[in-house]
């Protein structure tokens, strides 16, 4: 769940002889639209994206570099994307960069905290469980590799493989005597999962009004982020351009906090220590997924854990995709 930045496209739409400024409010309607000023002249041409830009898309159009403002222009005017692409497209990243925001300064509740950790108990217990196991089972392969070779019978094999069998189960019950439980017991209720529960509450907020009809995350406006990166509209002008938005945006309704102090001066890069692009859902999820690991039962069936990582990559798909921006 990555998107190279070396695919920036060179802009080919011709304003050597003006430059890019903001428009607020104009005639239409598109409060922070975009235009182009012709040098030497008081001539003012509203280019088609301009005139849609409303909203947020406009906002976050308004903290894009001139670079970056020039390549969206381009798609447009050459038909590689609609105006309504690049504006939904907008939405769905400024969208995005409040909830991971938002995700990062929300605090789990106790039983949250205390349901992570047990996870991630159960990770780094059944992690050491494998590593033991997995010295174990080298022997089944050698015999299975043996057999295959024809210096065994299959009758020697299976007599082989069934000691590695009981030696197996000794390693597992001495283990879990010592250790407790291999079997897992990661979270399998989706409802439940804290970044759920921020999203539910991100998703029923008043926070964008009827920007876009009112749905915030919508599958169409991830489409259309989707395209606009396709055709190189990605790296850091665009994560650092959506993150000086979001650091703008009050949260307090959301029980977050207000705009970021000097939020036009941070930059994701210098923020995050960790990869730049990857957002607090997803650094959640992946945390999410490496606790849900769990031992297989003794019957061979999939464990709780596994069924966990199953539902988690599910709800992975579903909170982070299409809206992803990685470097």
């Amino acid at each position: 769940m990555s998107i190279g930045t070396n695919g920036i496209f060179s802009s080919t739409i011709s304003v050597s002889s003006g430059h890019w400024k903001p428009v607020n409010a104009p005639a239409s309607g598109a409060a922070g639209s975009a235009m182009v000023v012709t040098g030497g002249t008081d001539d003012v041409s509203v280019s088609k994206l301009g005139k849609a830009l409303t909203g947020v898309a406009a906002k976050l159009f308004e903290q894009l570099d001139p670079k970056a403002r020039t390549m969206l222009e381009d798609f447009v005017n050459s038909g590689k994307a609609s105006a309504d692409d690049v504006v939904r497209g907008l939405r769905g990243l400024a969208q995005q960069a409040v909830f991971d925001r938002y995700a990062a300064e929300t605090p789990l509740t106790a039983e949250e905290t205390q349901q992570s950790a047990d996870r991630a108990a159960a990770s780094k217990r059944h992690a050491e469980y494998m590593s033991g196991l997995e010295n174990v089972m080298k022997e089944r392969q050698s015999i299975n590799d043996a057999e295959s070779r024809g210096d065994i019978s299959s009758v020697d094999a299976f007599a082989r493989s069934e000691a590695v069998f009981k030696k197996a189960d000794a390693y597992t019950k001495d283990f879990e005597a010592r250790n407790g439980s291999v079997s897992g017991s990661a979270q399998t209720d989706l409802d439940a999962l804290p970044i759920n529960r921020m999203l539910r509450n991100f998703k029923n907020s008043d926070l964008f009004g009827d920007d876009g009809g009112g749905d915030v995350l919508s599958a169409k406006d991830g489409s259309a982020a989707n395209k606009l990166r396709a055709l190189g509209f990605s790296g850091h002008m665009v994560t650092d351009a959506a993150k000086r938005y979001a650091d703008g945006v009050d949260l307090t309704a959301l029980g977050g906090r207000g705009p970021a102090a000097s939020a036009d001066q941070v930059t994701l890069s210098s923020t995050n220590p960790q990869k730049a692009g990857t957002s607090p859902a997803e650094r959640f999820l992946d945390t999410e997924l490496a606790a849900a690991a769990a031992a297989p039962s003794a019957s061979g069936a999939p464990s709780n854990g596994q069924t966990a990582i199953s539902l988690l990559r599910s709800a992975q798909d579903r909170i982070t995709s299409p809206l992803k921006d990685r470097d």
